[in-house]
């Protein structure tokens, strides 16, 4: 069932295997956080058949902020739900507004039919959330599922993009600071 890890079960449609294993491939490629969100999200929105697609990335000042919306421009008109984004990040667990009583009168969702919104943590740390609305129809259980396959993988792919952000800055600083003394270092 949703919430479950049923990627390990067999319940999985083979073609929506393929994109997640060719999605962090892709992934694994991608230098920048930002096109690692777009290429996730892309293929997430496409696959669902979502009318909104979101993702919030944790900030140095601890809030979450939008930090891509597909289709682009739509986060201006929807707004993606900080009560929902709030409560996904400190329980660190996936929601499905339908499946979750407490969701059913949020204002800020009453437009949508159906949505859920997936945590990504990595290591013990929450680096931010996916948001997924749909204006009509339900999501099934393979959508909630992928939502949460893919969120892993991006959890992991931002994480590295991160660290190699930081470990290139560090060289770079490393290299200017050897440039100006007058030491040899090596023989």
């Amino acid at each position: 069932g949703p919430g479950s890890d049923s990627l390990w079960t067999g319940n999985w449609d083979p073609s929506r295997l393929l994109d997640l294993y060719q999605l962090a491939i892709r992934l694994w490629q991608c230098e920048d956080a930002d096109e690692v969100v777009q290429t996730a999200l892309e293929l997430l929105h496409a696959q669902t058949g979502a009318s909104v697609t979101g993702f919030l990335w944790l900030h140095d000042d601890g809030q979450l902020k939008p930090r891509c919306v597909i289709p682009a421009g739509a986060g201006d008109a929807v707004g993606l739900s900080d009560s929902l984004t709030d409560m996904v990040c400190r329980q660190r667990r996936a929601i499905w507004i339908n499946r979750e009583s407490s969701f059913g009168e949020a204002a800020s969702l009453k437009q949508f039919a159906d949505g859920f919104c997936v945590p990504l943590v990595h290591e013990q740390a929450t680096l931010g959330a996916v948001h997924v609305y749909r204006e009509a129809g339900a999501f099934q259980d393979q959508d909630f599922d992928q939502a949460l396959a893919l969120a892993r993988l991006l959890a992991v792919a931002l994480a590295r993009t991160r660290q190699q952000s930081r470990l290139k800055v560090d060289h770079q600083r490393l290299v200017a600071k050897n440039a100006t003394g007058d030491e040899m270092i090596g023989d």
